[in-house]
């Protein structure tokens, strides 16, 4: 693709093609193999269209995305991924009742759900480490985090994930915030590596299947305008930092099974109290 690709934010029409998008892309993606280890590769497609319809919903603002230019052909997403912004406010607990996520144990299994919450907890305590590390020496950055980074098959190979995401990242510049990631393809990194990135840990003891090989996770950061040490490039403060990084703030809430089953408990008494009301 040789013309010129501008990114948008994805609007509500477009969720289902990002969403479609974006399961084909992580079907054999270590995570999701381990968290829907046993569904089969029809079903796990289901589920993960399923979860990143949802998923897109409750972070709409974050989602951005890139449409091909061809005249003779209505326009198709080749890119999209989901770049948050530090400071975004947290899920509530009630947008998480009516986004319907909170059925994904009736749908996929109480497995899968149990799985699904501990890779979360694992990602959530690699950016609290780091962030506490960068604290201790001096350095109060702050960071958007890159998820969900995908390119349509068709188009792959032809610089358009690169462009799309050089483009964000140039906004994210302007804003002095580093960004952060997770990739566990080595091909990934290689990638991220020429728009800047740089490794900061490997994790030889990723999640895996039983019958699958080693995983190793690549955490990875771009440095914002202030680099390591940038106390004043960010602007922040230390109190800030704990506030958004702290494990007791709704945001850390969902790595707790005991909480997300009491929300559980009162979505199902909500739709029961609601189906009552309607016969009535």
């Amino acid at each position: 693709m040789n013309g010129k690709l501008q990114l948008v934010g994805l609007r509500r029409k477009d969720i289902d093609e990002a969403a479609a998008l974006a399961a084909a892309a992580f079907l054999h993606s270590p995570a999701y193999l381990y968290i829907f280890e046993h569904l089969g590769d029809a079903r796990r497609l289901e589920a993960l269209t399923w979860f990143f319809r949802k998923n897109f919903m409750l972070r709409l603002s974050a989602v951005r995305c890139a449409f091909s230019e061809d005249v003779n052909n209505p326009p198709r997403m080749v890119c999209c991924f989901m770049l948050q912004n530090p400071g975004t406010p947290t899920i509530s607990s009630w947008a998480l009742i009516k986004s319907g996520l909170l059925t994904m144990p009736w749908r996929f299994g109480m497995e899968a759900f149990r799985r699904l919450l501990k890779v979360k907890h694992y990602h959530e305590e690699i950016e609290h480490e780091f962030l506490k590390a960068r604290e201790n020496d001096g350095d109060f950055t702050r960071w958007c985090s890159l998820e969900r980074m995908v390119v349509h098959p068709a188009v792959q190979g032809t610089g358009v994930g690169s462009r799309c995401l050089a483009d964000a990242l140039a906004d994210v510049a302007l804003s002095e915030f580093g960004v952060q990631l997770c990739t566990q393809d080595l091909r990934n990194v290689t990638f991220y590596k020429r728009l800047g990135f740089k490794e900061i840990s490997q994790d030889s003891q990723y999640f895996r299947r039983r019958d699958s090989s080693q995983n190793i996770n690549y955490f990875m950061v771009k440095e914002g305008a202030g680099g390591e040490g940038g106390e004043a490039a960010a602007g922040g403060t230390r109190e800030r930092l704990h506030e958004e990084t702290d494990p007791g703030k709704w945001g850390y809430r969902l790595g707790n099974p005991r909480f997300v089953i009491g929300v559980c408990v009162v979505y199902l008494g909500v739709v029961f109290v609601r189906a009552r009301w309607v016969k009535v």
